[in-house]
């Protein structure tokens, strides 16, 4: 998607505007998205129509203010359908849920996801589990999406940007794949 900068008359500021075509909605992930600019980032795509999944970084917010300013927002914006809230955090995307039952949440994980973790993801109520790459070897893909699946839970991926490996979770069967290269992995999939 081509951007070009554009000098507003009488200011030295440039404001970026999208001259190719209009935003298509698409999922979006915004990492450090619970707070700051990261909601700020969070708000413009929703407002363009995407579905977005506002992550955080583990011992971000001890106190939970930004699970709360998350699902405040949300309310704000009646768009909790269309939005995913995770976290690496279990206490952060608990809150998230105990405050709105119908705010979809997942956990993100950097390790293995034992079954014990997805069971106890599952009886709290979450809808996803979003494990790391690295997480997701060969075996292991495939075993780790018949368990999520056995418990409800939706299993999306981050972060993928080779081709090999975006082809080889997708026929494992995972239900979403976060990459920094959407664009390769739209081409790759054949979504383009």
């Amino acid at each position: 998607m081509k951007q070009e900068a554009e000098v507003i008359e009488g200011s030295s500021e440039e404001t970026w505007s999208d001259r190719a075509r209009p935003v298509v909605p698409r999922i979006t992930f915004v990492s450090g998205g619970m707070g700051g600019i990261g909601s700020a980032i969070c708000r413009r795509f929703a407002q363009s129509g995407h579905t977005v999944v506002a992550g955080c970084l583990p011992g971000y917010d001890r106190k939970e203010r930004a699970a709360d300013a998350v699902v405040a927002l949300l309310d704000e914006r009646g768009r909790r359908d269309r939005v995913l809230v995770s976290s690496f955090q279990l206490s952060t995307v608990d809150r998230v849920r105990a405050s709105s039952g119908s705010i979809a949440t997942g956990l993100l994980t950097v390790t293995r996801a034992s079954a014990a973790l997805m069971d106890q993801i599952a009886e709290r109520g979450h809808h996803a589990l979003h494990p790391g790459r690295r997480a997701m070897g060969r075996r292991r893909a495939e075993q780790v999406v018949a368990h999520a699946r056995e418990r409800g839970l939706q299993v999306n991926v981050w972060t993928v940007n080779t081709p090999a490996t975006l082809v080889r979770l997708r026929d494992a069967g995972v239900d979403g794949l976060i990459t920094d290269v959407p664009d390769v992995a739209r081409a790759v999939l054949g979504l383009s």
